[in-house]
């Protein structure tokens, strides 16, 4: 018994270590993988300016689900009036909003009742109004019932929608000018293999910086340039690498298109639930795979969509405790597909990194720093050889997200001030000394309140990216 006891320590230290090498060997592959696909991407537009003359036969319909977002959703429908794509409709479905949301729509677009709702083919809370623009011919503006979630808001979007097509935005992101036209690039080439497609969503800050002018572009919020460069990291280069083995397990709900027949096959979005954009790709790989089709699901690296990030510690916070609960919410849904062959490398290979590196891994981190406490009080492991083996991997990790962010530069044909990239590496140091333990814990909560049947979606706080897209496009500052 004693000689178990006293082999526990090493035998959890060896644990750790195997477990964490493995993790860092990960990302050392994804983040090699990225830099050779960024020297072979192109990063001219030449995909989407061959598929051009194709886009008015692939019509889009944009969803934009909106609950309380008056300080930001004018400019948003904006930035989507102004998309080059040239057969679009929008649709602003107002969830319910108890703000001036409606009110500033009505105001700024000339909306009048005008619009008759079609028979349901999806699960949706009532419809209280649909409003046309009588200066926007191509927007649509759905009033309904609050539903506690995105994803009804979505479905009942999907019920109006009258393309073949659906794109969904977030009413806090704006997308570049040519962003759609390069997202649906790889449907018009190959319409019947793809079913979707994602751009890459990267964190814009509220005062960006306007082309000619001098200063800074980069957010003096350390806790926004912290974002920054994991977006670059987790949002862009290892979602890339997933992509490009057709194992894209997500497509954010700041911006991508759908096949709309396809998510009409799954019944929509799932109700209630906490990670609809997550929730819906793990559900089409289910549903086409049980199928025997041959599919793709595509992100385009160089297709930039610019999100509004938290600024503040508790609107983070909520953030990512929320994303946890989706997680698990998600991959309890889709236990059954977990290391099952039935699912080809979907099953074998993503969900099971789904569990293992992202569940499972606050709960493995807290027990690694609470062995260390016991082995350390039990005079196993001493203070120095703690410092070293931290500093050691908090060096290492930020090593890694620096070469991310040379990467992600490269990739999205962004430009930057030297002295932006020095405070963006230096935000690499800061961010695993003090914002992982901080993610830790909120992850940990995440978990917590989702086993006391937490499901609740609140709307965080809007401040607004107060740049034009064009502005926007050149402030490299995410859902």
């Amino acid at each position: 018994m004693l000689h178990t006891l006293n082999q526990l320590p090493h035998n959890a230290g060896l644990g750790v270590l195997v477990y964490y090498g493995l993790s860092g060997l990960i990302s050392v592959v994804l983040l090699i993988a990225a830099a050779r696909m960024s020297f072979r991407y192109p990063t001219s537009d030449g995909e989407a300016a061959q598929t051009k003359n194709a886009t008015g036969t692939f019509p889009v319909s944009i969803l934009v689900p909106a609950r309380n977002e008056e300080r930001v959703i004018t400019k948003a429908v904006r930035s989507l009036l102004q998309l080059s794509y040239p057969a679009l409709e929008i649709i602003v479905i107002n969830d319910g909003s108890d703000d001036g949301t409606l009110e500033v729509l009505r105001s700024e677009f000339d909306l009048v009742p005008g619009a008759s709702m079609r028979q349901r083919t999806v699960s949706c809370q009532p419809v209280r109004s649909l409003y046309r623009s009588r200066s926007e011919s191509r927007l649509l503006v759905i009033d309904k019932c609050a539903g506690g979630s995105k994803a009804g808001a979505l479905n009942c979007g999907l019920d109006l929608a009258s393309h073949a097509y659906v794109c969904v935005v977030d009413a806090d992101s704006i997308l570049e000018p040519g962003a759609l036209d390069k997202v649906m690039a790889p449907i018009i080439k190959d319409p019947g293999r793809v079913v979707a497609s994602s751009g890459v969503v990267l964190v814009g800050k509220r005062l960006a910086a306007v082309p000619n002018t001098t200063g800074s572009g980069l957010s003096s919020n350390w806790l926004e340039r912290i974002q920054v460069v994991e977006y670059l990291r987790a949002f862009l280069v290892e979602r890339m690498c997933w992509s490009s083995r057709n194992m894209l397990m997500i497509i954010s709900g700041a911006f991508g298109v759908f096949r709309k027949d396809q998510i009409l096959k799954l019944g929509g979005y799932r109700p209630n639930t906490m990670a609809e954009d997550l929730d819906l790709v793990i559900r089409l790989h289910r549903n086409l795979l049980e199928e025997g089709k041959d599919y793709k699901i595509s992100l385009i690296p160089n297709s930039i969509c610019w999100t509004e990030a938290p600024s503040s510690m508790r609107c983070l916070a909520k953030q990512r405790a929320r994303w946890h609960r989706g997680l698990l919410d998600v991959l309890l849904a889709n236990r059954d597909m977990f290391l099952n062959s039935r699912y080809g490398k979907i099953g074998l290979l993503a969900i099971p990194y789904l569990w293992l590196y992202e569940l499972i891994a606050p709960l493995l981190e807290a027990a690694t720093w609470l062995t260390i406490l016991v082995a350390i009080a039990l005079g196993f492991l001493e203070w120095k050889v703690l410092m070293g083996v931290v500093l050691l991997g908090w060096t290492c990790a930020a090593l890694l997200s620096t070469c991310a962010i040379a990467v992600g530069f490269k990739i999205t044909s962004q430009q930057s001030e030297g002295s932006d990239f020095i405070r963006l590496v230096a935000s690499c140091f800061l961010e695993h000394a003090y914002y992982r333990p901080l993610q830790l814990v909120w992850k940990l909560w995440g978990i917590v309140r989702f086993f006391q049947g937490d499901t609740t979606w609140n709307s965080p706080k809007r401040q607004g990216i107060t740049a034009r897209p064009s502005e926007v496009t050149q402030d490299l500052v995410a859902n």
